[in-house]
């Protein structure tokens, strides 16, 4: 699999080359290095925030989002390793164990973000229609991320049994095969399976999704500009903006990925085009390549999220701001202070960082007219 796809059997050593450092490799590691570490820790932030301020944060927007924050950090935590051990040649770390862990929850994840986009879509609809503001609660909002997670994680129970390490290529690997059946009829079901099983995994996890959310999006859009364009408020415009923007951001990050994908898997059913891979080494090494680089595209969005949170939410912004300029505690021990003193210390500061003459209009009429001009 990648990620949980099967790959065809072609020796993956053509790909190193025999001569010089792997050039490629080490920028690969690099960026999975980086995609991983924005994303645990960004999204840690922001699911960090939603836990912390739970009593100011219970808006359903930013319920979902904690859900899609957590995705993020399950899939960083698990893909990441995986690719850059595969990267490294050190696919001998992984186990029987660890990809059928890695299976389910991999897979599961990528269904449960794709959806919770579809959810706010659907709350970006609701925020932009209904001017009564009668729409889902939080608790509405929490009720729906733990029926898209149960709902995955149980879907995908199939894929403990299907996921296996391949020795050879060193991968995390979904097989479908039945030992018990002849040769030929073996791999035409294997063939079948697989194939049934990557156009459903690029439904569910991409396709679908943004189908759902396009018709979301034209109803939303016809609603709004008949009945509501011009009531909007500026925090519901930016409410609006921060989910558009995820949503663009995963539709134009996967998309390559899941069409090469489908794309190689029909390209090595032509028995013509597997021996020209296998004669054309270097043909070879730009379809890794190129599979390879679209593949870490496609978690680019785990690493954009937090930064989208950060820029267009106000909420989120500040606590990011709190924590990346080291004043999160020092805020946190201002707020423990008695109102009155807490008061009392804004007064004096607001004090303080006031000029005393802010009208230059004024400035001119309080000058004495008997001042000596050796002062001017």
């Amino acid at each position: 699999m990648e990620g949980t796809k099967d790959l065809p059997d072609i020796d993956p050593g053509a790909e190193q080359g025999e001569a010089g450092p792997n050039v490629h490799m080490l920028l690969k590691i690099v960026i999975l290095g980086v995609i991983g570490f924005v994303s645990i820790i960004g999204n840690g932030i922001a699911l960090g925030t939603l836990i912390i301020y739970n009593k100011q944060l219970r808006v359903t927007i930013y319920i979902v989002i904690g859900g899609l924050a957590l995705a993020d950090i399950v899939v960083a935590v698990m893909n990441v390793p995986n690719q850059i051990m595969y990267q490294a040649e050190k696919g001998e770390l992984k186990s029987e164990t660890w990809c059928k862990f890695y299976g389910v929850l991999y897979n599961s994840c990528q269904y449960i973000a794709a959806f919770h986009l579809v959810v706010l879509g659907v709350l970006r609809g609701i925020l932009l229609t209904d001017r009564a503001h009668h729409g889902p609660t939080a608790i509405h909002a929490l009720i729906t991320c733990a029926i898209l997670w149960v709902a995955s994680l149980l879907a995908n129970i199939p894929m403990i049994s299907s996921s296996i390490h391949d020795p050879y290529t060193k991968r995390c690997v979904v097989k479908f095969s039945n030992k018990d059946k002849d040769t030929v009829s073996l791999q035409n079901e294997d063939s079948s399976a697989e194939e049934r099983y990557l156009i459903l995994s690029a439904a569910f996890s991409y396709f679908m999704p943004l189908v759902l959310i396009f018709i979301i999006y034209m109803f939303t859009g016809y609603m709004s500009k008949r009945f509501f364009e011009d009531s909007y408020s500026r925090r519901e415009r930016r409410m609006s903006k921060m989910i558009s923007s995820l949503i663009v951001t995963f539709a134009l990050c996967r998309l390559p990925s899941e069409t090469i994908t489908l794309l190689w898997f029909y390209q090595m059913k032509n028995t013509d085009m597997v021996q020209v891979l296998y004669n054309d080494t270097d043909k070879y090494k730009v379809w890794i390549n190129v599979r390879e680089y679209l593949q870490i595209l496609s978690m680019f969005d785990m690493a954009i999220r937090p930064i989208i949170y950060a820029t267009m939410s106000r909420e989120f912004g500040l606590v990011y701001d709190k924590v990346i300029n080291c004043t999160y505690c020092k805020d946190d021990e201002e707020e423990e202070l008695p109102p009155r003193l807490r008061r009392r210390g804004n007064e004096i500061e607001e004090v303080l960082h006031t000029p005393l003459r802010q009208n230059p209009e004024l400035e001119v009429q309080d000058c004495p007219d008997n001042e000596p001009e050796e002062i001017f």
